[in-house]
């Protein structure tokens, strides 16, 4: 799965499980390498902007 298409289910997935368990998804990503720090940001900024 290419990472934007990861990234964009564990968006929208925060609505159903919870900003919590979206933000742990983002940093174990970003711990074993599959996501850079540019794209975490984005992904929190994403969320942010939903009202997160």
């Amino acid at each position: 799965m290419k990472t934007t298409k990861l990234l964009i289910h564990i968006v929208v997935d925060a609505r159903r499980y919870g900003f919590e368990y979206c933000r742990d998804c983002l940093w174990r990503l970003r711990f074993v390498g599959k996501i850079t720090d540019k794209q975490l940001l984005k992904a929190f900024e994403v969320l942010h902007a939903k009202g997160f």
